[in-house]
């Protein structure tokens, strides 16, 4: 059975500032299929047809890899939807064998976790980097008759070639909150579990780890042999050369987390494409010119995720959004317009939507009209006179502006439309005009008004009359007429 050493340490989020991501890529190899005379050789049940993958994470020089984790919100996830393969000959859940028991059936092929480390003072690097890393002879395997000589071309260089194996001394993995059930598919027996899920834990480098090519610094983390679809969804924390740290994520980036897609994968089998639809606007809605449109979507991809989903307009695309919920915006233009989705997948593939049709239309200006007061009214000078308006619009109105002989004199935005104006002599012609949440305006008919001087009033005495004679002493009364 494999040492597990457990340290039940926190993972923390550091936010130091830094101004380049020193994660470049994460690489996947194919690094061995297996047939049937490796099933056959095989100390453990390797199917034959069986993939080993090695992931890597390429750094650029100076950085250091320090942790795979999952946290909650962030899980990390291994799967396959057949088994691990784990050799029970010299396996276990890291690459602790040596090179000479390398040679021996397939111990190259198990399934582990690393930093670095390929075995026993051995980094693991690319096959592709072997020729040129000088890092030791290839592992020439001892079983009779020979296996692990497959050279199928979709693998790449054969393992009879070049191993991918660098003379060095990598450092040790140290796991995190991570106990020895979650570890079991990854034990030394063959074909136990197919799935890793962690949300409280990583497999670290406590010192950091680099890669023993400074010039690429690619550092091996793990090695899975499955024959079945294997999928995995990583985050890494990795460590800058001035001591800060960066972390990365496959989905829902927050804080000072980076969104990285390749740290999501689906590989082996049909890649199966993603589904697609769009939400909003409704078929057939209608906007008026110059509007902005949002339109979202739904996507989903039962194999993988969902890389990113791209919006087009009559074939254009107005924007892409790579998390969920999927949205983009159009500024709309006059006419007749078609709506379209793309969601890509976490493995290139693509899916349209079903075609959505807008209508947008010139916006019509809005109504208004002065309701007081009234044609011809008369005032008085200095008199204070109420203007009132009534504007109504498809929309709404954001302002009426009230005029006197073309000169502003206020802006009402609320209902119900006012403004005073204090009168002065003279005929004067009133206007409103009403502006709507789109910029179109319309003004009211002119309302006429006269604003004149304030005459003196008329009297007479209406009696007695003039001459009239009264015998005293008489009471006399006086009367007046007056307007």
């Amino acid at each position: 059975m494999k040492n597990i050493y457990l340290c039940i340490l926190l993972l923390c989020y550091f936010g130091f500032a830094f101004s380049q991501n020193g994660l470049e890529d994460i690489i996947v190899e194919k690094y061995y299929i297996s047939n049937a005379a490796d099933s056959i050789g095989s100390i453990g049940n390797l199917p034959s047809g069986s993939v080993t993958y090695r992931i890597f994470v390429d750094m650029l020089p100076g950085y250091k890899f320090q942790a795979a984790y999952g946290v909650a919100g962030h899980e990390l996830r291994l799967s396959t939807t057949t088994s691990f393969f784990n050799n029970e000959d010299r396996g276990g859940t890291t690459a602790t064998y040596s090179k000479l028991n390398a040679r021996n059936n397939t111990v190259m092929l198990d399934s582990w976790f690393s930093v670095g480390g390929a075995c026993t003072g051995n980094f693991g690097i690319l096959k592709s980097e072997d020729h040129v890393a000088a890092g030791g002879a290839t592992v020439i395997n001892n079983s009779v008759p020979p296996i692990l000589q497959n050279a199928d071309p979709t693998a790449g260089i054969p393992l009879t070639v070049q191993d991918g194996l660098f003379a060095g001394a990598p450092l040790a993995v140290t796991f995190v909150g991570i106990n020895s059930a979650a570890l079991s598919p990854f034990n030394a027996t063959s074909q136990l579990g197919n799935l890793l899920t962690i949300t409280d834990g990583s497999w670290a480098s406590l010192s950091g780890s680099t890669g023993p090519i400074p010039a690429t610094n690619r550092v091996l983390i793990a090695q899975i042999t499955t024959d079945g679809v294997f999928h995995y969804e990583l985050n890494i924390q990795i460590g800058t050369p001035s001591g800060g740290t960066e972390n990365y994520v496959s989905r829902d980036p927050v804080s000072n987390e980076i969104l990285f897609p390749t740290l999501m994968g689906t590989i082996g089998g049909s890649n199966i494409p993603p589904q697609v639809n769009i939400t909003a606007p409704a078929n057939g809605a209608t906007f008026i010119t110059g509007a902005v449109v949002a339109i979202s979507a739904n996507a989903a991809d039962v194999d993988g995720s969902i890389a990113s989903v791209e919006f087009f307009v009559d074939g254009i695309s107005v924007g892409i959004d790579n998390s969920i919920p999927f949205n983009g915006n159009y500024t709309s233009a006059t006419g007749s317009h078609t709506l379209t989705a793309v969601a890509t997948d976490n493995n290139g593939a693509q899916t349209t939507s079903s075609t959505i049709t807008i209508n947008v239309s010139n916006n019509p200006p809005p109504s208004v009209n002065i309701t007081s007061p009234g044609n011809g009214a008369a005032f008085i000078t200095g008199s204070i006179i109420p203007i009132t308006a009534n504007a109504s619009d498809n929309g709404s109105i954001a302002s009426v502006e009230f005029f006197v002989d073309g000169i502003s004199i206020g802006i009402d935005n609320s209902s119900p439309y006012s403004v005073n104006y204090t009168g002065v002599l003279g005929s004067h012609s009133l206007t409103a005009i009403a502006i709507d949440n789109l910029g179109a305006q319309s003004t009211s008919l002119v309302i006429t008004i006269i604003v004149g001087n304030n005459p003196p009033p008329t009297i007479n005495i209406a009696s007695p009359s003039a001459g009239s004679l009264f015998i005293a002493p008489a009471i006399v009364t006086i009367t007046a007429n007056a307007s």
